[in-house]
């Protein structure tokens, strides 16, 4: 009964109620009810009622009640109700609803027309979409151009991703059409009125650099129509233009935003900035034309040598003398859209990114020829029509790519990856660039600006440019394919006669404009410009449509070629074609000449095949044309426009005639008839008679096109609105001329109560 003073030297069978003085060599089959000062190196199969004060190194499988002080590198799949105090900038749109207030926008065209009108000493050069006061046809404010003026609310927007709608800034208007008219009317109106309407990403400028683009209604039988200016009345209307139809305006739309933008400008601070830039400057723009020598960086004492076609060499530069076989010059690509096609690693992302960075380099020589990569070799050859061969031609161009300073590098757009640099051989190669600093070196070069070689030789001309067509001074007067003329083109053929008649000895230039869609970039636009009178007989239209002739019409001695109208003004004689050929039956302009030398297959035909969409347009100020008459004819019936109580002024789709007329020669006013209303052809929709305060007139209603026509101006379609629109308002005493479907406009006898002059202006639409 008494406990012994000594130790037992057998271990008891019986649990001590004291805690031993010395650690257990065997682990306890009972838990401690004493936390362990020392983590366990086994793993507890259950969980501790008390948090860890060590973070674990496995996720839980259970969320937390708590959040966490570290931030998670995992989006959630829920949204935050609390705003992060780090905002990032998504080029996403949200699923949920906006206030808009820091997205508002300006709404501006940088359609060409408008951009090159004079703003005297405006500091915005701009012109934006505009809710005027006035109300259109169905009661909905009218949009038009008009200049810039930040604060104007009418020219401020928002764009409702929900309903895909563009709304004014208080939310009331949105914009909707009124037949091919936009509008703003109330956001409470029909949804037909106000179809969805999608911004492309070029014109949201979701960029750092601003872009043009367009501005597109899907209606409801799923026909898109574009956002366009009307090129006549530019200021007085901003309409729909359905797919396809051609009018450079309806890509040209550009959104400026209100506030501070997220994004860098594109432009330069008139005031320095105090902390560096976080984005690399993006102000590097390839030298463009001037004459240069190209020198490795590891060994700048060496230049760039064409020794033959098939060889470009680093050598060295036998004294300062400028030389054809070092001489370069930077120019525009090569590279057309659509010549991706043939590449083998061409990558899409990056080329939207530095297209703007594109090249190509081209000898002094004249013709010259480029420098293009084959066999992973650089090369010297000349033009080839082919994707491959533009493809091969073009780089993009960088500056400090590798080193600071006047250091560039040479990329090929179709194998991304790949530059142009010297190997042991001192040849050029296409190879990866890859970390290798010895490969960086001998992949960046030195630019040398030098005078030409031969200062005396006119330059090579830019002669693969793309010339975009702006029809604002020529008259179409024949297409085929997708340029074929349209009705109120074919009244304009006439012109071809009047420009023959008005070719004189005191007055012998005068231009055509041929453009072709489907031809190469070299060939699109051309412009003849003639030196001599015509020789007797010669007709102007058989020239170019039927046989391309010799006969009175040498290059260079009785006409000349460009490439655009304004080196054709300015006579300026480095730019002209320098090669051409004749005289194939049945092969019209402009046969094989070029710029340099024979491009092939370039020629249309009416009956031996060739290029499919083309089209002539004569200048308006060539001699004679701007007195020209139509051609003797007559009609059915003539008159004068005359006003209403109301209407002093005709611009919608109606206009008046004498009451008398519309009462005794009604039947004559055939739906679908052409009618000629101050020289622009329209056609016979219906005739109403109205008891209001058009009461003392008759009223035409008319179609644009004959297949609009359908005997009522009440019905509405996509593809023609109420059947048509005035293009130029009509005034009281403009001529009207009525002809018969069965008639042409030289086989009609007169049959007219009035004799109004057949001297008419040309159709407007083709100013």
């Amino acid at each position: 009964s008494y406990p012994s003073s000594a130790p037992s030297s057998r271990p008891s069978s019986m649990p001590s109620d004291m805690p031993s003085g010395q650690p257990s060599s065997a682990p306890s089959s009972q838990p401690s009810l004493m936390p362990s000062e020392k983590p366990s190196s086994y793993p507890s199969s259950a969980p501790s009622s008390r948090p860890s004060s060590m973070p674990s190194e496995k996720p839980s499988s259970r969320p937390s009640s708590a959040p966490s002080s570290q931030p998670s590198l995992l989006p959630s799949e829920h949204p935050s109700s609390i705003p992060s105090v780090t905002p990032t900038i998504s080029l996403e749109p949200s699923s949920q609803p906006s206030a808009f207030v820091e997205r508002e926008f300006m709404i501006l065209s940088q359609f060409k027309k408008l951009t090159d009108l004079p703003m005297g000493a405006r500091d915005d050069k701009n012109w934006c979409l505009e809710r005027l006061l006035a109300a259109g046809i169905s009661g909905g404010n009218t949009l038009k151009m008009r200049p810039c003026e930040t604060g104007n609310i009418r020219q401020t927007w928002f764009y409702d991703r929900q309903q895909s709608v563009i709304k004014s800034r208080n939310g009331i208007f949105c914009i909707a059409r009124d037949g091919k008219q936009l509008v703003a009317i109330s956001c409470t109106a029909t949804a037909t009125n106000a179809p969805k309407t999608h911004i492309s990403s070029d014109a949201l400028n979701l960029t750092r650099k601003p872009t043009k683009g367009s501005i597109s209604m899907l209606t409801g039988n799923k026909n898109t129509f574009y956002f366009a200016i009307d090129s006549i009345r530019m200021f007085s209307r901003v309409k729909l233009l359905k797919n396809g139809t051609q009018n450079s305006s309806y890509d040209k739309w550009q959104l400026r935003y209100k506030g501070p933008s997220e994004f860098p400008s594109s432009m330069p601070s008139s005031i320095p900035s105090n902390n560096p830039s976080d984005f690399p400057s993006t102000a590097f723009k390839p030298p463009m034309y001037k004459y240069i020598s190209l020198s490795p960086r590891d060994h700048g004492k060496l230049n760039l040598e064409i020794v033959d076609a098939q060889n470009i060499q680093a050598r060295a530069n036998y004294g300062s003398s400028p030389r054809t076989d070092t001489t370069f010059q930077i120019v525009p690509a090569l590279y057309q859209e659509g010549d991706e096609v043939a590449a083998s690693n061409m990558n899409s992302l990056f080329y939207e990114r530095n297209k703007d960075k594109l090249v190509s380099i081209r000898t002094a020589d004249n013709p010259p020829t480029y420098l293009r990569h084959a066999g992973f070799q650089l090369r010297n050859h000349p033009y080839q029509e082919s994707s491959l061969f533009r493809l091969d031609s073009t780089f993009y161009m960088n500056k400090e790519e590798f080193y600071h300073g006047e250091y560039y590098t040479f990329r090929a757009i179709n194998y991304n990856s790949l530059y142009l640099m010297t190997e042991n051989d001192m040849k050029i190669y296409l190879k990866q660039a890859g970390d290798s600093e010895t490969h960086r070196e001998k992949a960046s070069f030195v630019l040398h600006e030098i005078s030409p070689p031969n200062p005396d030789r006119p330059p090579p001309t830019d002669d693969y440019a793309d010339h975009t067509y702006d029809p604002a001074q020529f008259t179409k007067v024949y297409g085929r394919g997708s340029l074929a003329n349209s009705s109120a083109d074919e009244k304009n053929s006439y012109l071809w006669k009047c420009t023959e008649d008005n070719s004189s000895a005191k007055t012998p230039v005068f231009y055509v404009k041929r453009v072709c869609d489907s031809c190469p970039s070299s060939h699109k636009q051309i412009v003849y410009k003639r030196l001599t009178p015509l020789p007797e007989g010669m007709d102007l239209k058989n020239l170019f449509v039927e046989t391309w002739s010799s006969k009175g019409n040498v290059l260079n001695i009785d006409f000349e070629l460009y490439d655009n109208m304004e080196d054709a003004l300015g006579g300026l004689q480095s730019q002209r074609w320098t090669f051409c050929n004749y005289d194939d039956q049945g092969i019209g302009f402009p046969r094989d000449c070029g710029p340099h030398g024979a491009v092939i297959f370039t020629w249309g035909s009416a009956s031996r095949g060739g290029q499919k969409d083309f089209a002539f347009y004569l200048y308006d100020g060539n001699p004679g044309q701007d007195t020209c008459t139509v051609p003797s004819s007559s009609a059915v019936l003539c008159g004068k426009v005359v006003p209403s109580t109301c209407n002093t002024e005709w611009t919608n789709n109606y206009f008046g005639i004498e009451l008398s007329t519309y009462h005794e020669k009604k039947e004559l006013f055939t739906t679908g008839n052409r009618i000629v209303v101050g020289g622009v052809t329209y056609y016979v929709d219906a005739m109403q008679h109205h008891d209001n305060c058009n009461s003392n007139v008759g009223l035409v209603y008319i179609a644009n096109e004959k297949e609009c026509a359908d005997g009522t101006p009440w019905r509405l379609t996509d593809e023609c609105g109420y059947g048509g629109e005035i293009s130029t308002p009509l005034n009281t005493g403009d001529d009207w001329c009525l002809y018969s479907q069965q008639q042409k406009l030289t086989e009609i006898t007169p049959k007219t109560e009035s004799s109004p002059s057949t001297k008419m202006p040309k159709t407007p639409s083709s100013k």
